[in-house]
């Protein structure tokens, strides 16, 4: 194993419309930027966090997390560069009981219908 390239192990990182919306627009701009471009919920930006972990920060509503959780679901399980996941990313930084409660186990959340 070549492991002279450790960026190979990631995915490639970068600033993504979508992330720049969760950090300075509407929900609704973030729900339609992933409905249009759901292939942006895979990036990571550069310090690992995919939109996910960003709206699990900013304290983004159930709607929008779910949005984004349904554009990328394995997202739930990525571990920023910090270590964190989106759940501990929204536990750190007191996101709505509701969200925390999403991320712990979203698809028991959207077979109920609760999402």
């Amino acid at each position: 194993i070549d492991i002279s390239n450790q960026q190979s192990y990631r995915p490639k990182t970068s600033e993504s419309i979508l992330q720049m919306h969760a950090y300075s627009s509407s929900n609704a701009l973030i729900v339609e930027r992933t409905k249009s471009h759901p292939h942006e919920a895979h990036i990571l930006n550069p310090t690992g966090s995919t939109i996910l972990h960003a709206l699990a920060r900013n304290k983004a509503p159930l709607y929008v997390v779910k949005t984004v959780y349904k554009a990328n679901p394995r997202a739930i399980g990525i571990c920023n560069f910090e270590g964190n996941t989106p759940l501990e990313e929204a536990e750190k930084h007191h996101a709505p009981r509701l969200v925390i409660n999403f991320l712990k186990d979203p698809e028991r959340y959207l077979k109920l219908g609760a999402a």
